[in-house]
């Protein structure tokens, strides 16, 4: 079921973005910040000590929510593309290379509309300070 789909591909968003959003996080400091810390470990520390822990995770609901919305996407594009693409067939066959790679393409694309959006709010929350510092 596509509902099956868009589900999985929602919770597939939500959960992968957690574990590595602090490194996401500590990437965008140092690309706006570049001579403001020494390392990306001397970084890591100030951010603890000046910020708090939870200051690697500033802005995670935004990019949950979006990831959410991507994978669901994509997963969707890919179930309504590849139904598409085999309900021509009078038996239930398997895609070939070239109709699983046009599956692929036609999910990145989809997915693209909700992507770009949310990946600039994600970098605008994370180079944010406590002290208001705009990016």
């Amino acid at each position: 079921m596509l509902t099956d789909e868009l589900i999985a591909g929602t919770f597939a968003g939500i959960f992968g973005i957690i574990p590595f959003y602090p490194l996401d996080t500590l990437k965008s400091r140092t690309q706006t910040r570049p001579n403001e810390y020494t390392t990306t470990l001397n970084l890591l520390k100030t951010m603890i000590r000046k910020e708090g822990f939870c200051s690697l995770y500033r802005g995670v609901l935004s990019p949950m929510v979006s990831y959410g919305a991507i994978n669901g996407s994509v997963f969707l594009a890919r179930g309504l593309t590849r139904d598409a693409l085999k309900s021509g067939s009078p038996v239930p066959r398997p895609l070939t290379f070239k109709e699983e790679c046009f599956v692929g393409g036609s999910a990145g694309f989809w997915s693209s509309f909700v992507r770009s959006p949310m990946e600039r709010v994600k970098n605008v929350m994370q180079v944010r300070n406590r002290e208001g510092v705009k990016a």
